[in-house]
């Protein structure tokens, strides 16, 4: 902090930090060291310093204390005239002299507490009741009625700026649109009392109104937190002080009728798309904006609707762009009539057209040799993937054209593709290609076609059996033409099974389980086959005929249990786990067959 003696500038007091304070009396150019302050409990890193309004000769500093020179801030003159003004846990933050009574002093603490003294400090008051426990950013006292007093409040949460009318023993939360945002400082316009000004983390906003509506000041302002402002009613200029990015100035609002003016921001979009068209209403002497006006929007003399100005005066229209338009550049005019507030105004922008981009989504894929599938893709906009409807979409698979079909409401087309019985086994490239027109631009997608074998789902019957039939070994013959492939497989306990053959075409599939015959039935090897065999029981052997070395088999066996020495599985035909006449039954019943080949 710093402070000059108002009718003398060259004497300057600054404070360092912890509440040590330098004073030099030749505007800086050399200091001598007047207060420590930084041996009192909790002394802030930065403590307020403050020149009275109306007594030149008078400063304040404060640590969790308010002390007080009325001798130009010179060494030996500071004495301490309040108890702890904070709740016990932070500092001093803020101290406000009010204009029109040195007697009233204000002090509020990085802790939330808020005190006032009536009488120049020789008592004090805690005003902190109804007011959210945060640091106190800011306090301003009205020009001409000492009662009259605004708090700002740092942190985030609900109320950032509170107003009282009788020395903050009660407040009124003015916050009103103003963002959730810290409040560091707070000053009442000295050339329209009615105006309250708040430099915040989010820039500096001013209220005309009592708080219902604020509005952001300072176009050019660097983005970053806003923590000291000051005014000078002399000159018509607000100075903020700024975390990190300097001091900067801006104009004073005054209370008389305002000018304006109106910027139209340039905007780039594409053919079919929905574009935010935006205009500024400003004041010209601030740059602030102007809430709550109607402004006329039109694209080359033709009028496409209204907005109204948000609070920091900017007016937003969405405006979805023909399809039908040609690429290229328009002029956005945008208009204020003006009101008995502000005069009328007028800008233009442009607005550039140009063909959208679409992209092409397409999903990997897997099929089958002899399979149909869908080849399937999705054509939309890249900007917001709304579909693209009613374009040609060209599909290839491994470079080679397999057909067209139009995008659907959804932007989707979909073409059949049968997968070639001779048809490598593998990943192959898929592409969906979009040729582009007038509106929007060409697209493809590639993805992947993974062609895998045949799949033979089977289902066996197996004749003259009892017992368990999940876990039996199957062996599956499947021929195509001159070409055979061996497979194994187990039945689950329904008796289905499954396997892949790289075979394809018309064929046939042989099915031999343990000790029951082979059998061959013919299929169609394409895609998902499904096919059942019933086979007959008696094979003890596995030779594939019932004969009498099946018979001999089964004598060896007879009368055994599993567990036994002479226990043979493949002799208990029935599968009631034990070699009985009951088996002998099933291989008589089927003595002399032969299974297929």
């Amino acid at each position: 902090w710093a402070a000059y003696k108002r009718t003398d500038p060259n004497t300057v007091l600054g404070e360092v930090y912890y509440a040590m304070v330098y004073r030099s009396t030749n505007g800086g150019s050399s200091w001598s060291f007047v207060f420590n302050g930084s041996s009192d409990p909790r002394a802030p890193w930065s403590a307020p310093l403050v020149n009275d309004p109306n007594n030149p000769s008078t400063f304040y500093v404060g640590t969790v204390y308010v002390y007080r020179s009325t001798s130009n801030g010179i060494s030996g003159s500071w004495s301490r005239i309040s108890p702890d003004l904070t709740r016990g846990s932070g500092a001093i933050s803020v101290i406000a002299i009010a204009p029109s009574n040195s007697n009233v002093i204000y002090a509020g603490s990085d802790d939330g507490a808020v005190y006032v003294s009536t009488n120049g400090g020789s008592t004090w008051n805690a005003r902190y009741s109804g007011l959210p426990t945060r640091s106190v950013g800011g306090i301003a006292i009205d020009p001409a009625n000492p009662g009259t007093v605004y708090v700002g409040l740092q942190g985030f949460g609900a109320g950032h700026v509170y107003k009282s009318t009788n020395y903050g023993s009660s407040w009124t939360d003015i916050s009103g649109n103003l963002p959730d945002t810290p409040v560091n400082f707070l000053i009442v316009n000295p050339v329209a009392p009615n105006m309250l000004i708040a430099a915040t983390d989010s820039g500096v906003f001013i209220t005309a109104d009592g708080g219902a509506n604020w509005a952001k000041l300072g176009v050019g302002l660097p983005s970053t937190p806003c923590l000291h402002l000051r005014a000078n009613a002399t000159t018509g200029y607000l100075y903020v002080g700024t975390y990190g990015r300097g001091i900067w100035r801006m104009p004073l609002p005054t209370a008389s009728f305002v000018t304006t003016r109106v910027l139209v921001d340039n905007v780039s979009t594409t053919l079919g798309a929905t574009v935010n068209l935006t205009a500024t209403l400003q004041r010209t002497d601030t740059l602030a904006g102007v809430a709550g006006k109607a402004l006329q929007f039109a694209i080359d003399n033709a009028p496409i609707g209204s907005a109204v100005t948000a609070a920091n005066g900017v007016a937003t229209l969405p405006y979805t762009v023909p399809e039908s338009w040609s690429t290229g550049s328009r002029v956005v005019a945008v208009s204020f009539g003006g009101d008995s507030t502000a005069n009328p105004s007028s800008g233009t922008g442009t607005l550039t057209i140009s063909r959208a981009s679409s992209e092409m989504i397409l999903a990997n894929l897997t099929a089958r040799r002899g399979q149909t599938v869908n080849l399937q893709a999705t054509l939309r906009r890249q900007d917001n993937a709304a579909p693209i409807v009613g374009r040609t979409v060209t599909f290839r698979v491994a470079g080679s054209v397999v057909g067209s079909a139009n995008t659907d409401s959804t932007g989707k087309a979909t073409v059949p593709y049968t997968v070639p019985l001779n048809a490598s086994l593998g990943n192959r490239t898929l592409r969906a290609e979009f040729a582009g027109d007038s509106a929007y631009m060409a697209s493809s997608g590639d993805a992947t076609l993974d062609v895998r074998k045949v799949l033979l789902q089977g289902r066996v019957s197996l004749g003259d059996y009892m017992g368990t039939v999940n876990g039996l070994p199957v062996q599956v013959s499947v021929t195509q033409g001159s070409n055979r492939e061996n497979l194994s497989a187990s039945l689950d306990s329904s008796g289905r099974f499954s396997v892949e053959t790289s075979l394809a075409g018309n064929g046939s599939v042989a099915v031999k389980v343990t000790h029951w015959l082979r059998q061959r039935v013919s299929a169609n090897l394409s895609g998902e086959v499904s096919l059942s065999w019933r086979l007959i029981n008696g094979d003890v052997d596995g030779d594939n005929e019932v004969t009498l070395f099946d018979f001999g088999r089964l004598v060896m066996a007879f009368g055994s249990v599993p567990g036994d020495a002479h226990w043979n599985a493949n002799a208990d035909l029935d599968g009631d786990r034990e070699v009985t006449l009951f088996d002998f039954g099933v291989l008589v019943s089927n003595f002399g067959i032969v299974g297929d080949e």
